[in-house]
């Protein structure tokens, strides 16, 4: 079940029975507004990040999503660019269905997102916006490919672009989440090799990254702070709730993954309320490997 008009995951949740979605159909706030009961697809999770000049899409790239499919939430815990991240038939697939969906809603000139299910019958689309992807997606393609995305899309907006735009991923980029532990307090404190610690709490800029050489060495680009330390943290249900990420950039998948291991071992997240040294908690995302 989903809510019309939310964002970031709030409201969206998994019911098993009827009674249940009458459930949360009652427990709704009553405000009017309507609540989706859709059909639930079983697969992985992408999102396509397209420019659109003049009703032709002149740039258009696949990542990889990784959410809490173990709950009856569906929270974006991850992102993954590379260039081998699909098979040759599912990317074009996704491609193709992504490429439908601008056709038929006529979009003119803008950037559009699209997120998609990939299941038995091929993609199946969840939803669609104008508008840039969330988290650092954009920032990933950046990394990945070496030309922004807003590049492509301010010439695309000036009428400068009469031909696609080859932006072929030559890296592996990727943003994972800290899991915190419910019940703690934000503490979020980076142990590993200097790297870039910025906070985007309350809409604060992120940072600006350059690209990287095809075969420079994996590296934490930056940690991203997504709540000030010392507020709760609350149970995973939306995106609202996450504490921290890592940003990570690699030659290869595997050597991603490996950045991102390490990472992880480096990144404290939460503490207990008590504020005792001795119950330090170090909380880090074990999310499944993904390459």
């Amino acid at each position: 079940m989903k809510p019309t008009a939310g964002h970031s995951s709030s409201g969206v949740v998994r019911v098993h029975s009827a009674r249940e979605a009458a459930d949360v159909a009652r427990s709704h706030d009553p405000s009017g507004e309507t609540l989706l009961l859709e059909s639930e697809i079983v697969g992985d999770e992408v999102s396509v990040e397209s420019v659109v000049a003049d009703r032709r899409i002149v740039r258009s790239e696949t990542t990889l999503k990784l959410t809490t499919e173990n709950s009856d939430r569906f929270v974006e815990m991850g992102h993954h660019v590379g260039p081998t991240a699909l098979s040759e038939e599912l990317e074009a697939a996704v491609q193709d269905a992504n490429a439908r969906v601008v056709g038929e809603l006529g979009v003119r000139t803008a950037a559009t997102h699209a997120e998609f299910r990939l299941g038995d019958a091929g993609p199946v689309l969840m939803e669609t916006a104008v508008r840039p992807g969330g988290d650092a997606v954009w920032l990933l393609h950046h990394l990945a490919t070496g030309v922004p995305l807003e590049s492509t899309l301010c010439a695309a907006a000036l009428g400068e672009i009469t031909e696609p735009v080859c932006a072929e991923a030559q890296r592996w980029a990727a943003q994972h989440y800290a899991r915190a532990t419910p019940g703690h307090e934000v503490a979020v404190t980076w142990n590993g090799p200097p790297t870039t610690v910025v906070s985007v709490a309350n809409a604060a800029p992120w940072p600006r990254l350059s690209s990287l050489p095809a075969d420079a060495e994996p590296q934490v680009r930056c940690v991203l702070r997504h709540k000030p330390d010392g507020d709760p943290v609350p149970a995973l249900s939306k995106s609202g709730d996450r504490v921290c990420s890592v940003v990570v950039d690699a030659p290869t998948g595997r050597e991603l993954d490996a950045v991102r291991s390490r990472a992880e071992e480096y990144l404290v997240s939460s503490q207990p309320v008590s504020h005792g040294e001795e119950d330090r908690c170090a909380s880090t995302n074990r999310g499944r490997n993904r390459s």
